[in-house]
């Protein structure tokens, strides 16, 4: 049986508000709608997010999420100031940066309430569903490339808890970093992490 790894947690996040909730969420470009089209999920995607660029009124914020709780993406919201105690009618959208071998894996996710998912700008698995999570809920098989992978999710929250989870196959070796501007030269800093 396949078994899940860990649980990514180092995400650059972002929090706009939504006027469809759980299944017909996912089709509206809430980025776009927020910014005047400034910013989309298709530029975010592609790895045109940096820790302090806005979208609307909020920037986008490093934060490392809880891997357990059915709650974790309100309680990070929270501390970071990006959205309010109990917020609904909400998407957070969660960047990242994978750095691994690369080959066929399983994609693990589990949220609080519907979730989207793009890997280097390409929607990966999409689940349309009102629910609860506290784990991983599904699977779906994906290939990563060896090095650089740029990583999106959104989450639409309508009401009650708010969670994210997402990771990889147990055995999979990767390393994820939000998106933010280091003191040295990105590309040169990222360069350092590719040693396995």
């Amino acid at each position: 049986p396949v078994v899940s790894g860990p649980k990514i947690q180092d995400w650059l996040w972002m929090a706009v508000p939504s006027t469809k909730c759980g299944k017909d969420a996912t089709t509206t470009d809430w980025l776009a709608e927020t910014s005047g089209g400034e910013v989309t999920e298709k530029d975010v995607a592609a790895g045109r997010a940096r820790a302090g660029q806005t979208v609307g009124d909020l920037q986008w914020t490093a934060g490392k999420i809880s891997a357990t709780g059915n709650d974790n993406v309100n309680d990070l919201m929270v501390e970071l100031k990006l959205a309010a105690a109990g917020s609904d009618n909400i998407v957070s959208y969660a960047a990242t940066h994978i750095y691994t071998p690369g080959g066929k894996t399983n994609l693990h996710t589990g949220s609080d309430d519907a979730i989207k998912v793009w890997i280097n700008g390409e929607v990966v698995q999409e689940v349309k569903e009102n629910r609860g999570a506290d784990n991983y809920k599904e699977k779906k098989e994906v290939t990563l490339k060896s090095g650089h992978n740029l990583l999106l999710v959104a989450v639409y929250e309508c009401t009650g808890g708010w969670s994210q989870f997402v990771g990889f196959d147990a055995g999979v070796t990767y390393e994820a970093i939000a998106p933010v501007e280091p003191r040295d030269k990105l590309v040169t800093t990222w360069g350092k992490l590719k040693s396995f």
